[in-house]
């Protein structure tokens, strides 16, 4: 995207991905559970066994639920993520494994994540809140999705120490 620059010098770019990215999903994902764990539910080393075990059917799975798979690029290197799931039934859309590589952070990435999937979800769920878990301890996440205009609405009640932030469909 225009005027998103990375540290090397080369432009950031963000795309839709499709189950034919599957590999660069899979970097990126490992890479963020290696650099980034507190900031997961999976493991490295749990998604390192199902990766041994199930293969590639195991990252095509990112890509079958309704909604959207992101991957941002630093020039040729891969720089983030982002995944949003719909579970339809008038349920709020679940923003996850947002990541972006030590590299390409404060650059607007996240942002640019983020806005690809309010876009997405303004053309196909319109009404739909938009629903994350943050660490509670992880002030750059938080400080991010408060500029994106998410609100804490409680703690997690599958994880104490994350808390559930959301964004109404109006903001």
């Amino acid at each position: 995207m225009p005027g998103l620059i990375c540290e090397s010098g080369a432009v950031i770019r963000v795309q839709r991905a499709t189950p034919d990215h599957w590999r660069l999903w899979r970097e990126l994902r490992l890479r963020a559970l290696e650099e980034s764990p507190e900031a997961f539910a999976s493991t490295l080393a749990g998604t390192l066994a199902r990766d041994a075990a199930e293969g590639e059917s195991y990252w095509q799975g990112f890509f079958t639920a309704a909604g959207l798979v992101l991957v941002a690029r630093c020039g040729d290197e891969p720089a983030g993520m982002a995944r949003l799931v719909d579970p339809g039934d008038e349920q709020p859309l679940e923003l996850f494994s947002l990541w972006v590589a030590p590299e390409a952070r404060g650059r607007g990435v996240g942002e640019t994540l983020i806005a690809e999937c309010l876009g997405w979800a303004a053309a196909h769920r319109p009404r739909a809140a938009m629903r994350l878990a943050v660490v509670e301890t992880n002030a750059p996440a938080r400080r991010l999705y408060e500029r994106c205009g998410f609100g804490v609405i409680g703690r997690n009640p599958d994880d104490d120490a994350e808390l559930l932030m959301e964004r109404g469909p109006d903001r």
